[in-house]
């Protein structure tokens, strides 16, 4: 299926479900954000996708 014909509402609908997954893990996730297990990672994403005034 072509992305220009996707409904709205199934749009909406996942990233309504991808919002409450994140949430439901958030505590975890945080832990591992200010962990040295995640600096590796989070290097290697700003290096690809270097940070914005407009995404802080």
């Amino acid at each position: 299926m072509d992305a220009e014909n996707i409904p709205v509402a199934a749009i909406n609908a996942h990233f309504r479900l991808m919002q409450l997954n994140f949430q439901s893990w958030k505590p975890d996730v945080d832990a591992w954000l200010h962990s040295k297990e995640a600096e590796a990672s989070l290097q290697e994403l700003l290096i690809n996708v270097p940070c914005s005034p407009t995404q802080h």
